[in-house]
This record gives structure tokens, sequence and C-alpha cells, in this order.
């Protein structure tokens, strides 16, 4: 009484900064312990190899603090505003017959029995722009623990553990310079202590030679189509296809001979028809490897071409097309873009080439014996202070456990945010509910309603909002969190996206639990007073 419009939003406005003075520092403190928490966890394994190690430290600039305070300031100042306004629009005369009852139509009596869950949806519906907002600040959260679910649930790690690895161990001397690697480091003295462990069931070998291959008349039309075929469709850029177009007219190719043993063929993809390892290791057969532009191949099947083993020269039948897998192959790239591999019979290479070792060597292990291998081939490396180094499956495993653990941790800190803000929303929206209608609910109860009646309504109130925000969740939210999804880790080759409701359904009882405790605490705490004092008051 007697307040004016400017003094209302003074008072709103001091009382909001009351409020920021107290939870932007907290907010600030909160989130500095959570940041130097989180960060060297979230950064661990960055750029990780077998020689580079990248420790994470975390900084906290003063200007992010007050630049972070400041915008949660203005955040505050601007959700002052309605609020303001109203204040200062409402008459005295308005304040004191204020309440939630919205303006209705008369409607006609009806014989329809009322219960508390039809008053409950009555209540519910005065409001509605309140319920609104709680049941969206309710469905956030549930939609992100159904997204979250879903995107640790759906990373296919054998998947992307096979387009990096093909075997439970990798054994090479292969790193990430070519000119410090040796291709020819897995030697017959480690192969022969692998084949007397007995954990370890197979050895993939795979042998390198490098050779500047001579095009045969053939090669050299099929290659000169092929350029043809990458100028007429744009694959290459104008000086990439000038040096492949100086490399073909010198009838010159980088190219690899790779000698591999029957467990390195047992693992080869093929393109079109394929063979069996009794025709390949018949003598004087080659696969060759595929393009990597893929446009084709400059060899058929069936042609006959020269492979030089530095200097010793012999011929060969292509009878398939085909290749090991990637993390088998040769690693390095070449001045070209269509270098050459040709396959051949571990047999056939050593003839050739004589008793060097292998560039790779894929170790097989038995069920449940990888822990034991692992520490094996450790002590045999330093033991004989060879220069070999070792990629597993564990280590990969470890790897995407470890991405599966960054997720869990933003995903389920942001879930539990969320939820946080819901919850008291709804604990908000159902104090002030409940105290702008003590009078209407005290004069319910001198007419005759019991609590546990009252208590009832107020319940089913709390779950109609939950409900409501569960199934807007589990419909719209999901299609939401799918296309979301779909636009950001749904890239990813090795994830596959099958959303799921199966958390939110998990979390159901936890919600019910909130729908029966919120209520029932704010009738409680009204109760506290006797129903002449709750009718008196205004």
């Amino acid at each position: 009484m007697g307040t004016t419009g400017r003094q209302l939003k003074i008072i709103v406005r001091r009382q909001a900064l009351c409020l920021s003075a107290i939870g932007i520092p907290m907010g600030i403190a909160v989130g500095c312990l959570v940041g130097r928490t989180m960060v060297p966890f979230l950064l661990a394994n960055v750029n990780d190899t077998s020689t580079d190690k990248v420790q994470a430290l975390s900084y906290i600039h003063p200007w992010v603090l007050l630049l972070s305070a400041g915008f949660a300031l203005c955040t505050v100042w601007i959700g002052c505003i309605r609020p303001c306004q109203a204040a200062a629009s409402l008459s005295p005369i308005e304040a004191m017959r204020f309440s939630e009852q919205a303006p209705r139509k008369a409607s006609r009596r009806t014989r329809t029995r009322i219960s508390a869950g039809i008053m409950a949806v009555d209540n519910v519906g005065r409001a509605w722009r309140k319920s609104a907002a709680v049941i969206l600040s309710l469905m956030l959260p549930i939609m992100v623990l159904n997204g979250a679910y879903t995107i640790v649930k759906g990373f296919d790690f054998d998947k992307f553990t096979e387009a990096y690895i093909s075997s439970d161990f990798e054994v090479s001397g292969l790193t990430s310079d070519r000119g410090s690697s040796d291709l020819q480091a897995v030697g017959p003295d480690f192969l022969k202590e692998v084949s007397r462990n007995d954990h370890i069931l197979s050895a993939a070998c795979v042998y390198d030679t490098e050779m500047e291959h001579r095009l045969t008349d053939k090669g050299y039309a099929n290659l000169k189509a092929l350029l043809e075929t990458a100028k007429a469709e744009g694959v290459l850029e104008s000086p990439e296809l000038t040096n492949e177009w100086e490399l073909m007219e010198t009838r010159k190719k980088p190219a690899h001979i790779l000698g591999i043993n029957k467990e390195a063929f047992d693992k080869m993809t093929f393109i079109g028809k394929s063979c069996t390892w009794e025709e390949f290791n018949a003598g004087g057969r080659t696969i060759i490897g595929p393009e990597t532009m893929g446009l084709g191949s400059y060899y058929k099947k069936g042609e006959t071409v020269t492979l030089d083993y530095e200097g010793k020269k012999t011929e060969a039948k292509v009878i398939a097309e085909g290749s090991v897998p990637y993390s088998l192959q040769f690693p390095y790239g070449a001045m070209t873009w269509f270098d050459y591999t040709f396959y051949v019979p571990e047999k056939e290479y050593q003839a050739m080439e004589g008793q060097k070792g292998a560039m790779i060597a894929g170790l097989e292990v038995k069920d449940g014996t990888e822990e034991k291998v692992d520490q094996w081939l450790k002590q045999y490396i330093e033991a004989s202070r060879k220069p070999l180094y070792v990629n597993s499956r564990l280590e990969i495993k470890a790897a995407c456990d470890g991405v599966v653990g960054k997720y869990y941790l933003i995903l389920g800190s942001l879930c539990a945010v969320l939820f946080a803000i819901g919850v008291l929303n709804f604990f908000n929206t159902s104090a002030v509910s409940i105290m702008a209608r003590s009078r209407e609910l005290s004069l319910l109860e001198a007419v005759g309603m019991t609590k546990k009646q009252i208590r009832r309504m107020l319940i089913f109130e709390g779950i109609l909002y939950l409900g409501a925000a569960l199934l807007l969740a589990d419909t719209l939210g999901t299609v939401a969190a799918k296309y979301m999804i779909g636009k950001t880790v749904g890239t990813y080759f090795y994830f596959q996206c099958h959303m799921s409701v199966l958390p939110s359904l998990l979390a159901l009882p936890v919600l019910l639990a909130v729908a029966f405790a919120v209520p029932g605490y704010h009738y409680k705490r009204m109760c506290a007073k006797t129903i002449m004092e709750r009718i008196r008051s205004i």
C-alpha cells in the first residue's frame, strides 16, 4: 500500500542481486573445482603414442571468471525485466485478490464424480504457462539421459578396433617417421620364440621390399586411362595430376612387394573373385593391391608383371586383386597417388630376398591370455634390447574405455545439472502454487475434504508434471536427440545410433519419489497453521 511501481522494481532487483551475490560466487567456486578435476581426465591420452606423453595442466584465468560472473549477472538482470513489469502494473486491490484461479466460463453442473485426480488435472490447467515451463525443465534432463545412454551404447568399438588393428598384438619396428623405422625388425629369432609360446596361436607375417616398377605396355595404357578419368572427374588437383602424368611418362612407378604367409593371406580382403592359398602358393603368382584413388587397377587378372627384388627380377601372373588389413600394410606414402603393391607368398619372397626380417607380425592369442602375452612381449623386448614396438587390442580397448568414460562424465554431469534445475523449478513452482492456494485448500478441508485427499490431489499434480515431461522426452525429445546425435557423433564410422528410452524408464522411481516428496513437504509446512489461521490469511 503506497509503494510506487518504481519502488517495486527496485525491491525486485535488489532481491535478485542479493541472491546473485550468494549464487554467482558459489557457482564460480564449484565450476573451478569441477574444471580442475575434469580437465586432466578429459585430456588424458591425447596424442598418447609409444614415444610421446602429453601432460594436461589446468589454469584458471581471472578474466574468464570475471566474464562468467558478468554473463550470469546479465542473465539475472534480463530475467528480472518481466517480474518488475508485472509487479509495477499490479494495483493494490488486484494484489489483495490475487490467486492462480483464472477466470473461466460458467459450466453446467455435472453428475460426474469428482476425484482427487480430476481436481489435479483442473489445477494444472489453471496456470498452464507455469506448468509448461516446469514440464520443459523436467523434460530436458530426461532427454539428455536418453541421449547419453544412446551415445555410450552406440559406439561399436569392435568395428573401431578392426579399423586400427587386425590381430590381438602387432609387433614391428615401425614408428611415426619413415627414416627411423626398421622394416626388417621382426627377425627369425623373435618368430622362433613366438612359436614356442603356448599362448600364441598364430603369427601373420608381412615382409616388404620397395622397388621402382617398370610399366608394361598394357600397364601404361591402363594407367593413362585412369589418369584421364581422374582428370574428367576432378579427383586430383592440377599440380598433383601434372606430377602423375610426368611419372607415367617415365614408365617407372614406386611400388612394394609384400611377402605374406598363410596367416596373413587368411586376413586378406579381395575385390571381385578371390583365390585360394594353394593357387597363390603354386609359384609365379601375385595378387595386386587395390588403387587408393578408387578408380580401378592398371593391371588386370591374367596379365604378367615383372617384379624387381633389388636387382633380382622375376615374372609373376596376376591372379586376383585384394589387400591385407590396413594395419598390416606398408604405412608410409610415396611421391604418387598410384603407388602399387604386389603380394607374393612367403617362401617365394624368401627365395629371392633370403631370411630377412618381417616388416610386421600380427599375433593371435588364446582367449584370456592377452595380459600374459602382453607381459611376455614387454619382457622379451626389454631383455633383447631390440627396437620393437607393440600395438595391441588391450591398448585400443583402454583408449575406447577412456572415450566412453569421458562421455559418461560430460553427459552425466550435464544431466545431473539439468535434473537439479528441473527439480528446483518443480520445487519452487509447487511451493508458490500451494502457498497461493493456501486459503482454497483450507476451505476444501473445512467443508469435509480430508488431509489425505488433499495430499493425494497435490501428489497427482506432481505426477502429471513428471508424466508429461517423461512422455515428451520419450517422444519429441527422442526425435530431437536422434537428429542432434546424427549430426555430431553419428558421423563416426564406428557409431550406430539406436535410440532407447530405457534410462528414462529406469529413472521412473526417482521421478515418482520427487512427485510424492515435494508436494507432501510443502503441504505439511502449510498445515503447521490451523485452518482458521489459513482461511483468515490473505
